[in-house]
């Protein structure tokens, strides 16, 4: 049992030791003091029985010093005199004790140990003392203290390259699996979405696309065989949610559990290959607005601060060639202020070096350039600081304005001349801008009003609240003679402080419509609610006649025009006020109505009057027809015996006889006065409208012959003759 507890010294094993035999304990001792470890035995009253020569070079005690001497005398322990003595607890009944302690030598050296404390019997079973093994590890704890720093390191490089984005897979040829992923780092997990156990069960290659996964895996083969590759390359790889990201690896063949593996560093690229992207893109961009300048006619020039001179040129596009009229060359060897007219270059380098201390104010400003040909150029000026080459510079972009400034100066004439029109005009204007009633407006109709008549109407104080709002732009010298003031802001005063002085007699809505339709003029009052709320129904242009207060407060009336200028429909922020005196017309027409009301009055009398004429004529009329018929009867009495006789000689008598003659003459003189008296008779109904023509052919030579025969008794008792010319 001695033997296989010394061979067996670091196992924890109780034994007996041998009594009566002086031999076999030599054999025991000569055994302990070869041993390579630390032995000291202790009796049960904590008293050194013994120590081997390995003890003593541990502990720097020797034999003689040691020997009959208290244990916590001898090589103390932090656990001497407390529960966790290792002889405490075997008295206590513990079969053995081990621990890794600090122990310091008698010169002070803390040697680490590894201390196992086991029980010693005597031939009886009965326990006498301990028997402790000592064993240096200094070498382990050097050696655990560099695999632990090792381990630090590693996992510092870990953590590392998870903080900088990059992931580490080592990568293993397992089972005929080429590239195994037998570890990963937290960032991997990141970069692929996919979990470790999700991960230990793939090969590197199937998260690689198909077209890039064969040059990939030919690597890792060349890898694995030890050759040497360049280091950094891109993939694409597939990511659990099935997104497709560029990845930046390298790798290196180390061991891992004593096996070969290949340690693959992995960047997610996507940000960098994004920024590439839109680098490429901003260069594009670039390239674009300076290409585009060229026709949009704006130069690009970019200035830098280089041997001392200021706003060197380092580019220049084509169109700012074309305008300097310098070439290339000969610009990049000027500075930018060599070309700017005297009276600007102060201004300009003041801008300029503002600019190339980041300094901020309004970049757009004017200049003057002056070219090769000595021309002086206008042109309006950005700058702005960027980086060129990595050197501090101003990108200028420059925009030759002649043409603008003979606009410019059109344009003043053209202003002028509106102005002079506008002052001098014979109408009243007013330049009104409304944008502050119109935010008005938009807030009552936030809260409901539809009807801005009744609403004005009803709240005469919204009236006065918008007059406080206007900004009258301008007047012309019409307006001001027309109010009789001296100034814009007096009118509106006036017409505030009427409206104030005076209220309207009913706050019940008037019939506008009524009142605009007969052209009758609203009053004071009701004109202001008109325009106001036109205006806030949205209506660009109206007209209405109303009252107005001069500054001597006589009331007169005006024509009003308003007009929303074109563009300032939705802010009301420039609109005209036409207006025209229309006092003098107004009186007319009201003379006009008093007179025509008068005239009616006459007319009415003149017409009963008429009619009672027209009631005597037509009794006239009646009495005429009468007595016409009257006499057209005893006319016709003795006619009708007459015209017999007549036509009964005509019959009878021969032709050639001369009384026959006479008999027709008769005849034809009757015949001629029943004509007559029948005329006479188609007279009167003529008058009283109820002849109707018949219109037909006749021959004149008949009626010419007829009237001679007629005639020719009395011409011939007159001894005269009638001799008639005419062609059948």
């Amino acid at each position: 049992m001695i033997s296989r507890h010394l061979k067996n010294s670091e196992q924890i094993t109780p034994f007996k030791t041998c009594s009566g035999n002086g031999n076999n304990l030599d054999g025991f001792n000569r055994i302990v003091d070869y041993l390579p470890q630390g032995i000291r035995i202790i009796s049960t009253d904590y008293t050194v029985k013994y120590i081997n020569p390995s003890f003593s070079k541990l502990s720097g005690v020797k034999l003689k010093e040691a020997i009959g001497r208290k244990c916590y005398e001898v090589f103390p322990s932090p656990f001497c005199n407390s529960p966790q003595c290792r002889l405490v607890k075997i008295l206590a009944g513990e079969k053995s004790v081990q621990a890794e302690i600090e122990r310091t030598s008698k010169k002070g050296v803390i040697i680490p140990c590894m201390v196992s404390a086991f029980p010693m019997y005597d031939a009886g079973n009965n326990l006498v003392g301990i028997m402790e093994s000592f064993r240096d590890i200094t070498d382990k704890k050097v050696l655990e203290e560099k695999i632990e720093e090792a381990e630090d390191h590693y996992k510092a490089i870990v953590e590392l390259s998870g903080e900088v984005g990059e992931g580490i897979m080592m990568l293993e040829d397992i089972d005929n699996k080429e590239g195994a992923i037998v570890f990963t780092s937290p960032q991997c997990l990141r970069i692929t979405g996919y979990t470790e156990k999700e991960l230990a069960i793939k090969s590197f290659f199937e998260l690689i696309d198909g077209d890039e996964r064969k040059a990939a895996l030919e690597r890792h083969r060349r890898k694995m065989r030890g050759e040497s590759l360049p280091g950094l390359y891109e993939v694409s790889i597939t990511r659990k949610n099935g997104t497709k990201i560029p990845i930046e690896l390298t790798s290196a063949v180390t061991h891992y559990k004593g096996n070969p593996v290949n340690v693959v560093y992995i960047r997610d690229i996507s940000a960098r290959k994004n920024i590439e992207s839109r680098l490429e893109e901003s260069t594009n961009l670039y390239q674009t607005i300076i290409n585009l300048g060229n026709q949009t006619g704006v130069a690009t020039v970019i200035l830098q601060n280089i041997g001392g001179t200021e706003g060197k040129y380092v580019f220049v596009n084509d169109l700012w060639i074309e305008i300097s009229g310098y070439s290339q060359q000969e610009l990049f060897e000027m500075s930018a202020f060599d070309l700017i007219s005297p009276e600007h270059i102060d201004d300009a380098k003041r801008r300029y070096r503002d600019v190339m201390k980041g300094c901020t104010f309004p970049r757009l400003f004017e200049g003057e350039f002056v070219s090769k040909q000595g021309k002086k150029i206008p042109v309006e000026i950005t700058i702005v600081p960027i980086k060129y080459f990595y050197q501090a510079s101003a990108l200028v972009n420059i925009r030759c304005i002649i043409e603008r400034k003979r606009s410019e100066i059109d344009l003043k004439l053209e202003r002028d001349k509106y102005f002079g029109l506008f002052n001098n005009a014979p109408i009243a204007i007013w330049e009104i801008d409304y944008s502050n009633v119109k935010a008005y407006f938009d807030l009552l109709k936030t809260q409901g009003v539809t009807d801005y008549l009744s609403h004005f109407t009803n709240k005469p104080n919204d009236v006065c609240y918008s007059f406080e709002q206007m900004r009258v732009i301008a007047v012309n010298k019409a307006c001001l003679e027309l109010y009789d003031e001296d100034n814009a802001q007096n009118i509106l005063e006036t017409i505030i402080k009427k409206w104030n002085d005076k209220s309207l007699s009913k706050n019940t809505r008037p019939d506008f419509d009524a009142l605009l339709r007969n052209n009758e003029p609203l009053n004071f009052f009701e004109g202001e609610i008109y325009r106001f709320a036109m205006l806030a129904e949205g209506r660009t242009r109206f007209e209405y006649n109303s009252e107005y207060y001069t500054k001597k407060g006589e009331c007169k009336y005006r024509r009003v025009i308003m007009a929303v200028v074109p563009g300032c429909e939705a802010t009301l922020s420039k609109v005209y006020s036409i207006l025209q005196d229309i006092t003098e017309t107004i009186r007319a027409q009201r003379e006009l109505f008093n007179h025509k009301n008068h005239l009616e009055e006459l007319v009415q009398e003149r017409t009963k009057a008429l009619e009672l004429s027209q009631q005597y004529l037509k009794q006239e009329i009646e009495k005429r027809i009468q007595f016409t018929h009257a006499l057209v009867h005893e006319l016709k009495t003795p006619l009708t015996p007459l015209m017999s006789a007549s036509e009964f000689l005509v019959d009878h008598l021969k032709k050639d006889e001369p009384s026959q003659q006479f008999a027709r003459n008769i005849f034809n003189g009757a015949k001629n006065l029943e004509i007559r008296i029948d005329e006479m008779m188609d007279m009167a109904r003529g008058e009283l409208g109820l002849l109707s023509l018949k219109y037909q052919l006749v021959n004149p030579v008949t009626i010419i012959k007829d009237i001679i025969n007629y005639y020719q008794p009395q011409i011939s008792k007159k001894k005269q003759t009638v001799q008639s010319l005419y062609v059948v």
